[in-house]
């Protein structure tokens, strides 16, 4: 296997309506590592090219898709576990990407994560080309390349793409019924017509966002107290913020937030796609 350090990347400018970025994780064979998942806004596709990955559920523990497309999740109900040599390549969408893409009701990939050839037999087609390139550039040069021949037909950019992509910018701090206004839309017709294509209520998804933006602040500031990181991302105060914190991460301590992956040895952590 190619030895490299985990990468981030973003779109070709052509691409950034659809796609928020591209991400590399790689690690040699180690001891087992688990990662608990807590509530995340992101959608993406994710390739698993090394070990086969384990997902415990509240149905059981199975072996994750090789290939899968991962939708918004609302709270941690899934850990993952690698067991052996880790080679992931992501593909991190904006939050309409599918609906613009294959006109999918976004409520269809909440809290889900789907074998991504089942949704589109593309990603099969990809994964095959991915395979054979093991380094990150090259890999991005073929899913960009991929992405634009499907953008092609893609639905236009709407005021609700627009939309979702300044909720996740603000960090969850938006005028909601402003942004309505905005959209040229009454607060009603925005609800629904944001819930078709994100899949969630833009409320509902504006705290999921901010919680998310939250455990973003902290690990980039890890001297912070939360305190300090809740009235940053404009919670009233640290209460607000712990009510969140048990609807979109149950139990798991505090301590176990992280936005991005924390591989330790024998040890669970936690686990998001961060939103660069």
């Amino acid at each position: 296997m190619v030895q490299r350090a985990n990468q981030i990347s973003p779109p070709d400018a052509r691409l950034a309506d659809l796609v928020a970025g591209f991400r590399d994780r790689n690690s040699p064979a180690a001891r087992p590592v688990s990662l608990a998942l807590p509530a995340r806004p992101e959608l993406f596709i994710e390739f698993y090219f090394g070990a086969p990955v384990l997902a415990t559920t509240s149905r059981g523990t199975a072996f994750a898709p090789s290939t899968v497309l991962v939708g918004p999740s609302t709270a941690h109900h899934t850990d993952l576990h690698f067991d052996g040599a880790i080679d992931t390549f992501t593909i991190k969408l904006q939050p309409t990407a599918l609906h613009r893409l294959f006109g999918m009701a976004g409520r269809l990939l909440v809290d889900q994560a789907e074998e991504a050839g089942l949704v589109d037999a593309g990603f099969a087609a990809l994964r095959r080309s991915l395979e054979g390139v093991p380094e990150f550039a090259g890999r991005v040069a073929l899913a960009e390349d991929w992405l634009r021949r499907r953008a092609a037909s893609a639905r236009e950019v709407s005021p609700i793409d627009h939309a979702a992509r300044l909720i996740r910018r603000s960090g969850g701090q938006v005028d909601l019924d402003r942004l309505a206004d905005r959209c040229g839309m009454g607060a009603r017709h925005f609800r629904r017509c944001f819930g078709a294509a994100v899949g969630l209520p833009p409320k509902f998804y504006s705290r999921i966002v901010r919680f998310h933006a939250a455990l973003q602040v902290k690990d980039r500031h890890p001297t912070s107290t939360w305190t300090e990181v809740a009235h940053r991302l404009g919670y009233f105060d640290q209460s607000h913020f712990l009510r969140d914190a048990r609807v979109f991460a149950g139990d798991m301590p505090l301590p176990r937030y992280a936005p991005t992956p924390v591989w330790r040895e024998g040890a669970v952590a936690g686990f998001s796609y961060s939103a660069r």
